[in-house]
């Protein structure tokens, strides 16, 4: 079975590793005070989830959207840009 990842599921991605991974990375430097070497990997991991969040960003920039309609004043999809006379 192939995983279909539309534009919406990657956005869902996107937005929960970001935040989710922010939060960890919060606990974790909580942590880090009373037990450093847990909060560091707890930190760690926290802040690597937030970074592929970061990365999904530029996934999801690249993607097409297959909902797109063709624009008739473009002369083209939606995700074309626009010809100028």
């Amino acid at each position: 079975m192939v995983l279909k990842l539309t534009p919406a599921r990657v956005d869902v991605v996107v937005w929960s590793s970001i935040y989710g991974g922010l939060l960890v990375l919060g606990l974790g430097l909580a942590v880090q005070r009373e037990l450093p070497a847990a909060g560091w990997v707890i930190a760690v991991v926290g802040g690597l989830a937030a970074l592929l969040g970061v990365v999904l960003i530029g996934v999801r920039s690249r993607m097409t959207d297959p909902a797109a309609k063709p624009d008739p004043r473009a002369g083209g999809t939606a995700d074309t840009p626009r010809r100028t006379p």
